[in-house]
């Protein structure tokens, strides 16, 4: 494989969940970062082009599976037009443009809205309205600050987290089988 360009840095992962009746497919997904002056931008916006494929094979292994969401660290804002595939398909991103999900010492607030979960049509029906980003309690007193100090943060994102009701599937696809059998392109 030397030489051979890898269709994605980090290999989605794929799981199925199962919360009372309301079952899904999650594809945990950590894009190339695009770099600190965007010098590999190119190979994100096609990891975020090669995403429906992913979705295509869980479509052949799951025919009637119709809750999917896709979530993680996206490196790009949502509202770049390298996330239309998504949108042609009708998935929604529930964290919005200026909900910023990364955070550090300077900038506690956070200035960028990497982080996302793109909830597919079927999915999104089952989304309560009420998802958010946890700012919270993301320093620990063993974690440095600088080189001079104690308290730094346990990570430079944010938790995000959506709700979802659970008492139906609205679809009829069996999960039992899992996702271990997909083939994803690496």
């Amino acid at each position: 494989m030397r030489g051979k360009k890898k269709k994605f840095v980090r290999v989605p992962y794929l799981c199925t969940l199962k919360i009372d009746k309301f079952d899904c497919i999650i594809i945990s997904t950590h894009l190339k970062a695009t770099g600190l002056r965007n010098e590999h931008i190119d190979q994100t916006k096609d990891e975020i082009m090669r995403l429906p494929l992913v979705m295509d094979a869980i479509h052949d292994r799951f025919p009637g599976e119709k809750d999917i969401i896709v979530l993680g660290d996206f490196n790009m804002g949502p509202n770049s037009k390298d996330f239309d595939p998504l949108r042609e398909d009708s998935y929604v991103n529930l964290i919005k443009k200026g909900q910023y999900t990364n955070i550090s010492v300077r900038r506690p607030r956070g200035n960028k809205t990497y982080d996302n979960m793109w909830f597919s049509p079927q999915a999104y029906k089952a989304y309560t309205g009420h998802s958010g980003i946890v700012r919270a309690g993301l320093y620990h007193v063993m974690i440095p600050a600088n080189e001079w100090s104690w308290g730094g943060l346990i990570s430079d994102h944010c938790p995000i987290w959506a709700e979802v009701f659970t008492a139906k599937d609205r679809d009829k696809a069996d999960l039992s089988g899992g996702v271990d059998n997909i083939a994803l392109l690496t």
